[in-house]
């Protein structure tokens, strides 16, 4: 076997391998009861263009969002701990007031081995906040099957950390961060950090991918040991 087409077709197979085991685009979608914005890492609405974040700023009803910013892998954690974070900067309100919801969802994580992962809130509101966090054994995106926790924060400032209500254990699932944000009549703002954290087992692949990484792997050898013994055949004397 030619050595140059054994390492092409090892160089596909490793190129393969990456691409199974990658996590989902994470998406970012806010509401206020009338209208919805979906918005996916890297498309042409995000205003953030590094891969893992997605981020958005502008008036969306009777608020306007400084910036609301949704942070993930590669940016932050680790290929064997998961961490997605969902920060609202600046959310102002003037005499109408009202509410919006901000949901960030990452597929396809896992398998956790984390029974109990890591909630982490620091809240700045002069109106009112709910923050839940859901996974989703369905692996669903924005999926609310699972409740890990749920926290209400009135008018002040506030900075939290607290274990999820409930375990994950199982190989592929999603996460979904829920921020909800009140603005009564008048004049109101609001700050919110949120975090979810927890580890996972490296991705493994699949025992077909290895069997060809293997039969490659041989052909590969018995291709460098055939091209030797070419070299050395035409070496003058």
């Amino acid at each position: 076997m030619n050595l140059a087409l054994v390492e092409r077709l090892m160089a596909c197979l490793v190129a393969v391998i990456l691409t199974t085991s990658a996590h989902a685009i994470p998406l970012l979608r806010v509401s206020n009861g009338v209208f919805t914005l979906t918005l996916a890492d890297g498309s042409a609405s995000d205003a953030d263009s590094r891969t893992g974040a997605l981020a958005f700023g502008g008036q969306f009803g009777a608020i306007h969002i400084g910036r609301v910013t949704g942070t993930s892998a590669p940016i932050l954690g680790s290929p064997t701990r998961q961490v997605m974070q969902l920060d609202l900067q600046d959310l102002t309100s003037g005499d109408l007031g009202g509410t919006l919801t901000f949901e960030y969802s990452i597929t396809d994580l896992g398998p956790a081995t984390d029974l109990f992962p890591q909630l982490q809130m620091q809240v700045a509101t002069d109106g009112a906040v709910e923050y839940a966090v859901y996974a989703d054994p369905g692996n669903t995106v924005f999926g609310r099957t699972m409740l890990l926790g749920s926290f209400n924060y009135p008018t002040g400032t506030f900075s939290e950390s607290a274990q999820s209500l409930a375990g994950i254990t199982d190989s592929s699932y999603s996460l979904t961060q829920v921020i909800t944000v009140h603005h009564g009549a008048g004049t109101h703002t609001t700050s919110v950090g949120a975090s979810v954290s927890g580890n996972t087992n490296v991705p493994t692949p699949g025992m077909p991918y290895l069997l060809g990484a293997g039969l490659l792997a041989l052909g590969w050898a018995r291709a460098r040991r055939q091209d030797d013994a070419a070299r050395n055949t035409l070496r003058p004397a």
